[in-house]
């Protein structure tokens, strides 16, 4: 039997090249002659596809989809009458190849029989071929892998299209569940390989990359669970503990009443602390979970941040701070006043709680376009560049001798409330020099709906 392979591009080398090793008289013709000089010595070079056809019992034609029709119309009248034409190209259909020729014919999936790794291909025939041919073209094809034999109507137009890929959607499927079964389980560790060894990607190539990708999403998420829960656990059982040892020590008969008061002013310090964390907690939830709609008005950004800082007269005082500020009182925006005092609370706090004795903390307020900008400046002890890319993140603390005064959510809240109000927050600090939180927030947030001021 003589096999003739029109095309000498991959598809038509790959097939050459297996139908030559297992000792099949093959016929090769090609217009691009140059790809030859590194053919096998076993083929047979033809010096065109008329004289391939003249003496081949099985043609397969392996060119370009624009220019298959015209290559087996040219042949059809110089092929034997029993030869069969099979066409290397899924995206041409049978009846176009049957329009320009009257030999038998049948059509090979190229992108299946290219991935010898993969040991699929995929076979339909023309009606006119008989059971022989079948036969004699299973027998070839088995050389690059199995072959699995579709009806006319299942081959479809494209060759890449996986509904035509019965044999190949299950052994890939099949892997994908598996997987799927591990990560139901709790195992976030699973990867999918890729199944090409060509660095080219199809459907499937596609879809383990999205999969790996949402696995390594889910790992993070698990990872981000199991964190927040051991650090809810420490951070409430630290106010327990101590609330529960003083507790223990005022059932002491031979206290005074000055420790009974002290006693008791710890243990009320302890529930406060616990208090606050629960509502930071549940506050961050509704936040994260977008429960919280703002409540937007206009009001002036000036006297909410002077507010604010009032607050805080008493440990500015105690520590010697120099407190700096620099408003725009003519400044008004649409925001939630509500949500941006627990903001300011926040940074505010945060520069008293970090900045030395006899230290400065600089408030300044300014319009830039249409933000309006807060930056909190002090001259503490600075962040690490490393625990800058952490500081936004649930319980992070970097400096481990603040942390009993505080719970590691303050800028997590912060980050949540400026984001769900359109605006951002970034960080520039220096170690041992002091840090500058700036805030940009939009003067009017008229994309949301407007409702009327709520109290937190």
């Amino acid at each position: 039997m003589n096999i003739g392979i029109i095309g000498y591009g991959s598809m038509g080398k790959m097939l050459a090249d297996k139908f030559a090793k297992s000792s099949r008289n093959v016929y090769v013709s090609t217009r691009t002659r140059g790809r030859l000089e590194s053919a096998p010595r076993e083929l047979h070079i033809c010096e065109d596809n008329t004289e391939l056809a003249q003496v081949s019992d099985i043609i397969f034609v392996c060119v370009r989809p624009g220019d298959l029709l015209d290559v087996i119309s040219g042949i059809d009248g110089a092929a034997k009458d029993d030869a069969l034409i099979v066409s290397l190209n899924g995206s041409v259909s049978f009846e176009a190849i049957r329009g320009v020729t009257s030999k038998k014919t049948a059509k090979v999936i190229p992108s299946v029989t290219a991935e010898i790794d993969r040991s699929q291909t995929l076979v339909t025939y023309s009606e006119s071929a008989g059971e022989e041919d079948k036969a004699r073209l299973k027998e070839l094809l088995s050389v690059i892998g199995n072959v699995i034999e579709l009806p006319e109507n299942e081959m479809g137009m494209g060759s890449e299209l996986v509904s035509c890929m019965p044999g190949l959607i299950a052994s890939m499927f099949d892997v994908v569940c598996q997987a799927a079964q591990k990560v139901a389980a709790g195992d976030f560790s699973v990867r999918l390989s890729p199944a090409r060894k060509d660095s080219k990607k199809d459907e499937f190539e596609v879809l383990f990359e999205d999969f790996n990708t949402m696995v390594a999403e889910l790992a993070s998420t698990e990872m981000l669970k199991n964190d927040f829960v051991s650090n809810v656990s420490h951070e409430i059982k630290t106010p327990l503990a101590v609330i529960q040892n003083y507790a223990t020590i005022l059932q002491s008969e031979q206290l005074t009443d000055a420790e009974r008061k002290e006693y008791s002013a710890r243990i009320k310090e302890a529930s406060e602390k616990l208090n606050i964390l629960i509502t930071n907690i549940l506050q961050l939830s509704r936040l994260e979970n977008q429960m919280i709609c703002p409540a937007l008005r206009p009001f002036n950004l000036s006297e909410a941040l002077s507010r604010s800082i009032l607050d805080f007269d008493s440990p500015l005082e105690d520590k010697s701070i120099d407190l700096q500020v620099d408003l725009d009182d003519t400044l008004v925006i649409t925001s939630d006043a509500n949500l941006l005092d627990c903001v300011w609370r926040n940074l505010l706090s945060n520069a008293i709680k970090f900045t030395q004795p006899d230290g400065r903390i600089t408030v300044l307020l300014a319009r830039q376009n249409d933000l309006a900008v807060v930056s909190v400046q002090d001259t503490g002890c600075g962040i690490s560049e490393d625990a800058q890319k952490h500081i936004f993140d649930k319980f992070y603390q970097e400096d481990s001798s603040h942390t009993t005064q505080g719970n590691g959510l303050g800028l997590a809240l912060v980050k949540q409330i400026v984001t769900l109000l359109n605006g951002t927050i970034t960080i520039q600090s220096v170690l041992n020099q002091g840090s500058c939180f700036t805030v940009k927030l939009p003067v009017g947030n008229f994309n949301q709906k407007v409702l009327p001021l709520h109290k937190s």
